[in-house]
């Protein structure tokens, strides 16, 4: 925005006639200012507008005349875990590069353009943010687009050694411009917690900004963390996240996160045939569509479960390895309820047995 160009996010999504899906972006870092308008006709209050490939390319060409346009592709990674090798997907997938393309070279071409003449460029810049495990599967685009390759930025995971510059650094940079801080001491108390990951592995940096969040909103973030523990406040946010699960939803979300925890509670990856065909063995009750759904909330919505793609096969996990006591405890409760209910149906069972034969 500072530079001049008015921002929108950007994704990509395998439906044919629907590939590219506009968003608008929060006005502030916290969201609480709302969302930037969008510049785009027919976007929703919400900044949101569903389009074809084709027509992509013209829609942007009309955002420009009211202002220099941003787009943010963000997890482009997603134009190869969301389509698998399939006729149409890749037909759909070819569309998206071609609309790309078409607006890397200068936009939608004018209908009076003069072919022999060269297409004046619109005012549009492209930012694509993906994982860089997946830099050769974008080799589609790559290969049309190669200039791309010396126009991008690695970013790279801090150093474990950084966990409490990177908690004090907004409070250095701008003495006196919050209205509380966490101070030198916590900083260090929450770098030893989060410090206790094996050597080499990257921070947590998932957790420090759960962890970090609550106790900067907390009257007392000293009294918090001493009483909740890293862990602790990890398991309250994500409790928070489960909250808005309710009834059946819920049984079906700690089915499914029970999945993904393996019975000496480590990690366990996946595959989603088999999430959802275990997942309906807990409770009673559950269906395929049910347990469907609560993935894709789960996935999409709480923060809890990540996907990715491989082999043609979306494959689930935990975000984090904090989530594991939580979920072995939601486990058992929701085993310990179900051996409860079954125990009273028995007996109420037999009583009813009794009383015929009296």
């Amino acid at each position: 925005v500072s530079e001049g160009f008015w921002p929108h996010g950007v994704r990509v999504q395998p439906r044919s006639g629907q590939e590219l899906v506009l968003e608008a972006i929060s006005a502030s870092d916290d969201g609480e200012d709302g969302f930037l308008p969008s510049a785009f006709a027919g976007a929703d209050e919400r900044g949101r507008l569903v389009l074809s490939a084709r027509e992509f390319p013209r829609a942007v060409t009309a955002a420009t005349h009211l202002g220099a346009i941003l787009l943010v592709f963000d997890q482009f990674e997603e134009l190869v875990t969301l389509f698998p090798g399939t006729t149409g997907l890749r037909q759909a997938q070819d569309g998206i590069v071609e609309a790309i393309v078409a607006l890397l070279r200068g936009g939608a071409v004018n209908p009076g353009h003069d072919p022999r003449e060269p297409q004046p460029m619109i005012p549009v810049k492209l930012l694509f943010s993906f994982r860089e495990d997946y830099l050769a599967g974008l080799r589609l685009l790559l290969d049309a687009q190669p200039e791309l390759v010396h126009q991008s930025l690695r970013l790279v995971a801090p150093p474990q050694n950084a966990t409490i510059e990177i908690i004090r650094a907004p409070f250095v940079a701008f003495p006196g411009h919050y209205p509380r801080e966490l101070s030198d001491n916590l900083a260090q108390q929450i770098g030893d917690s989060l410090g206790e990951h094996r050597e080499g592995e990257d921070p947590p940096l998932s957790e420090l900004q759960i962890v970090c969040d609550r106790l900067w909103k907390a009257d007392d973030p000293a009294a918090l963390l001493a009483q909740r523990g890293v862990a602790g406040l990890v398991e309250d946010h994500l409790e928070d996240a489960l909250s808005k699960f309710e009834g059946d939803d819920r049984d079906a979300a700690i089915a499914v996160l029970g999945q993904l925890v393996t019975s000496s509670n480590t990690r366990n990856i996946v595959a989603r045939p088999d999430l959802v065909e275990r997942a309906i063995d807990e409770p009673e009750g559950l269906t395929p569509a049910l347990i469907e759904r609560v993935v894709a909330r789960l996935d999409q919505q709480s923060g809890l479960i990540r996907a990715e793609r491989r082999y043609d096969l979306d494959l689930y996990e935990i975000t984090s390895k904090f989530l594991i006591p939580w979920i072995s405890r939601q486990r058992d409760q929701l085993v310990a309820g179900r051996a409860q209910r079954e125990q009273e149906a028995k007996l109420k069972s037999q009583r009813r047995t009794i009383s015929v034969i009296t």
